[in-house]
């Protein structure tokens, strides 16, 4: 299963003394909105350009390359990998749910069936009446999970912004008084 690790490490006690019951509530808060962070900011990318050369994405064969993609897809489909109508890309943008806990979080999105489950055996070409064979496909599920350096800096970033946020807002102030 792809995952990534953010490393939130609680390392000083003093940061939240008083928060000791509410610590793990905001750790929670803090992961969900990152992970939401990471759904409408990052994920985006690997159907954008570049995508193929940024997130390492398996070579495609010729056939899929010079027929397929020129005669199926449909706009940029065209031309980038992972996109061919961006029915799996709209998919997955919209139909999604975020869970979690303070340890972990799991972004669950629902793309076509033919995302996680290619096609893999032989058929007959049915212009030609000849059997054709397709061994492999890409992992599709790996490949628009994968993350970048870029893209894990950026999501500690978030991960300690919001983090130093929570806390600051659910620190109790302190008042002084001076005679």
């Amino acid at each position: 299963m792809p995952g990534m690790i953010l490393g939130i490490r609680h390392e000083t006690k003093t940061v939240v003394r008083g928060l000791s019951r509410t610590f793990p509530a905001l750790v929670k808060e803090t992961m969900l909105a990152t992970a939401e962070h990471w759904h409408q900011h990052v994920f985006p990318r690997h159907f954008g350009p570049n995508n193929r050369s940024d997130y390492r994405f398996e070579k495609r064969n010729t056939v899929y390359t010079e027929r397929i993609k020129k005669m199926k897809g449909e706009g940029i489909g065209k031309f980038r990998d992972e996109v061919l109508s961006g029915k799996s890309a709209r998919a997955m943008q919209f139909l999604f749910k975020i869970t979690g806990s303070a340890n972990q979080v799991k972004v669950r999105m629902q793309p076509e069936s033919y995302f996680y489950r290619p096609f893999v055996g032989s058929f007959a070409d049915p212009r030609t009446g000849k059997q054709r064979v397709i061994t492999r496909q890409p992992d599709k599920p790996d490949e628009v999970t994968r993350f970048t350096d870029a893209d894990r800096d950026e999501l500690r970033a978030v991960a300690n912004q919001q983090l130093a946020e929570k806390i600051a807002a659910a620190t109790p102030e302190t008042h002084t008084v001076t005679l």
